[in-house]
């Protein structure tokens, strides 16, 4: 990882280097470009997040370049570009999704008053853009892009909306460093990114074995003992034996849960592991209780930040829990759905339900679901709870997509 973050700082000092050598010949005498690309590199630099430093460079980018608005279409797997970001006034903060044909998006209805000739191509060809309008149109605006790239690939489309009253000074070497720029430091996020969450996994990995090798031995070597202090025991005192018993289940409870706490430090931080967790657990309920549990997942499901992959894998294993050890169920519904600009997490059974106020007999039972509102605050996501007394219980947990960060 320290040999890549070099690899990243040296690309990166050379496409500064490259800007500073650019001469007076290009450029013209008076030229702020130079001085404009460093200012920007400074901001971008300050900030933390993808969602920082793109707003933010965007944000300086518009007011170091009189640009009337300045937008990010990010590239996906599809070679789709979608608008993901958008700053200032005008098209460039139109949402909209441009399908690129044998690499020209130049006929897109977003663009047609910003005859400038755009062609990108994205991961399977060469990069390509031109910054000269075809002509006067009476203050219409004009439009220039850049792709921006990292060392293997073009990540995204940078494009600039000016007026024709403001005169257009960005030239092509300029763009260019200033994507590759952009590419470069969205790479260093994503490695930091990738860093701490392999940190991350090794860390509750090591719990997760502490806790097997110290915890979850130490409870089964008591279970061995109880069952030998049974046999050695024999017939004697029934009083005894029902003692021995009733610990035995307790051990037993011990066991699972130490099992259970295991589990869920292993829950897995990347791709589909939130599906994955939530089925790992609805097997297990199936297993031990003999419920039924039907999954149902509707619409493409987001990359979630990782800390919140987990605290939603956390509920949903908590509302599982509860429902094996006090709903007296038959059958569990699970419910994950992408909409537009939320994803939602329904929880319901058909057991004995519950009354929402707190009684002393099931204080823990409201502990659980006291933590799981704890866990729904941690990621700005609504938690309610509806149940009663032979009605069984529906959780659902609302997660608003427009305010995450990776």
């Amino acid at each position: 990882m320290i040999t890549r973050f070099r690899r990243w700082l040296a690309l990166e000092l050379l496409a500064l280097a490259r800007v500073v050598r650019v001469d007076h010949q290009r450029l013209g005498g008076g030229s702020r470009l130079p001085t404009n690309l460093f200012a920007i590199a400074a901001s971008a630099h300050e900030l933390q997040s993808k969602d920082q430093l793109i707003n933010g460079f965007l944000d300086e980018v518009l007011k170091r370049l009189n640009c009337e608005s300045a937008c990010l279409h990010e590239v996906d797997n599809n070679e789709v570009i979608v608008l993901r970001y958008a700053r200032g006034s005008g098209p460039g903060a139109v949402e909209e999704r441009i399908r690129i044909d044998d690499g020209s998006i130049s006929d897109h209805p977003i663009l047609q008053s910003y005859r400038s000739g755009i062609v990108v191509r994205t991961k399977r060809g060469p990069y390509f853009h031109v910054v000269e309008p075809r002509g006067s149109f009476g203050g219409r605006p004009v439009m220039v892009t850049a792709p921006v790239q990292n060392i293997n690939e073009c990540m995204a489309v940078l494009t600039l909306f000016f007026t024709l009253e403001n005169e257009v000074t960005v030239h092509d070497g300029f763009l260019l460093d200033l994507g590759r720029f952009l590419g470069l430091a969205l790479d260093k996020i994503r490695l930091s990114t990738e860093t701490r969450r392999l940190a991350l996994i090794a860390q509750r990995s090591q719990i997760a074995a502490e806790l097997h090798d110290s915890l979850a031995q130490t409870v089964a070597s008591m279970n061995l003992q109880i069952t030998m202090l049974k046999n050695a025991m024999g017939t004697v005192d029934t009083t005894v034996h029902r003692h021995l018993a009733s610990l035995s289940h307790t051990v037993d409870e011990a066991n699972t849960e130490v099992r259970e706490l295991i589990e869920h430090f292993r829950v897995p931080l990347a791709g589909k592991g939130l599906v994955q967790t939530i089925q790992r657990a609805a097997d297990r309920l199936k297993q031990q209780h003999r419920i039924h549990v039907l999954i149902q997942v509707e619409g493409d499901l987001p990359e979630l930040p990782d800390h919140v992959t987990m605290e939603l894998a956390r509920i949903s294993q908590e509302a599982l829990t509860n429902i094996g050890k006090h709903a007296k169920a038959t059958s569990v519904r699970i419910r994950l759905e992408r909409r537009k600009h939320q994803l939602s997490l329904l929880i319901e059974d058909d057991g004995v339900g519950f009354a929402l106020t707190e009684s002393a007999e099931d204080a823990g039972y409201h502990v659980g679901l006291n933590v799981m509102h704890e866990r729904a605050d941690r990621i700005n996501a609504e938690l309610t709870i509806e149940s009663e007394p032979d009605e069984g219980s529906r959780i659902l947990c609302t997660l608003p997509l427009a305010e995450l960060t990776t």
